[in-house]
């Protein structure tokens, strides 16, 4: 979690800089977010609000969810989404082009039990296998 917190960090400052010149005061910037990273846009949105001077309003749901808010027309500022929902929002002219950045790369680990023999993960094709039973 440590790492995704810093890279959203950078992310949100980020932003800071970009409403800043166009807000004079304090401004409330509405921000989708998918409920994967509630736990470091909790953490980090007090520090964002205090070096920014905007408030933060983050409606959190479903990555399919927010993308469907999004193409219905739902008014938002910024919007923290897994690139494979972003991406078709670009196409569709519902997300402005060369304003998305990708600010998280996620990691997952597989595990066994202690004792139980190692299964083949050794490409994706084999992990695919794995997964299904084969």
């Amino acid at each position: 979690m440590k790492i995704t917190s810093e890279l959203v960090a950078i992310s949100l400052v980020a932003a800071s800089s970009v409403f800043r010149p166009i807000l004079a005061d304090a401004a409330e910037i509405k921000l989708l977010c998918a409920v994967a990273m509630k736990p470091a846009v909790d953490e980090l949105s007090p520090a964002f609000e205090r070096s920014a001077t905007h408030k933060l309003i983050v409606t959190y749901g479903t990555a399919g969810a927010l993308r469907d808010k999004i193409r219905t027309g739902e008014a938002f500022d910024a919007a923290l989404l897994p690139t494979p929902f972003m991406d078709p929002l670009v196409t569709q002219g519902a997300v402005v082009s060369g304003s998305v950045t990708v600010v998280v790369r996620s990691l997952i680990s597989v595990g066994v039990r202690a004792g139980s023999p190692k299964p083949d993960i050794s490409t994706v094709a084999a992990f695919k296998n794995v997964m299904l039973g084969g």
